[in-house]
């Protein structure tokens, strides 16, 4: 890896680790009004979450998006990002394997995931320039 895509990837979890990211711009979410439609006679236990989504079952519609690999901080998050998915049953998509494939010596970084989340549905991008 370069350093200076090192350095990117670093840079990013500094980041959103130690500044204020949140986003301020409208979001239009506060002009929406919802109708109240209580459901007394449904029972929250038998509420069904579930999908399956290429193949593999899971709990809720939800997907864990997205952590890289390529340097040791963001393969630690994103392992433990894994850990989660796995144990919550839903998806997890790990970013770009572009560094993986161009520099297989960092792949460890995003085989880490897998190892973490046996199971879990991984998406990925291979992030074509």
């Amino acid at each position: 890896m370069r350093v200076s895509d090192k350095r990117r990837k670093q840079d990013h979890l500094e980041v959103c680790l130690n500044r204020d990211v949140e986003a301020r711009a409208k979001n239009w979410f506060g002009d929406i009004y919802l109708l109240h439609r209580a459901l007394p006679e449904m029972d929250f236990d038998e509420a069904e979450t579930s999908i399956t989504l290429f193949g593999h079952d899971l709990s809720a519609p939800i997907i864990i998006e997205a952590m890289t690999g390529g340097i040791e901080e963001a393969a630690e998050i994103g392992g433990a990002l894994a850990e989660a998915a796995e144990r919550l049953g839903i998806a997890m998509g790990v970013g770009s394997q572009r560094i993986a494939i161009t520099k297989p010596r960092l792949a460890s970084s995003f085989r880490l995931v897998r190892r973490r989340a046996p199971s879990a549905l991984l998406i990925a991008n291979i992030g074509c320039p």
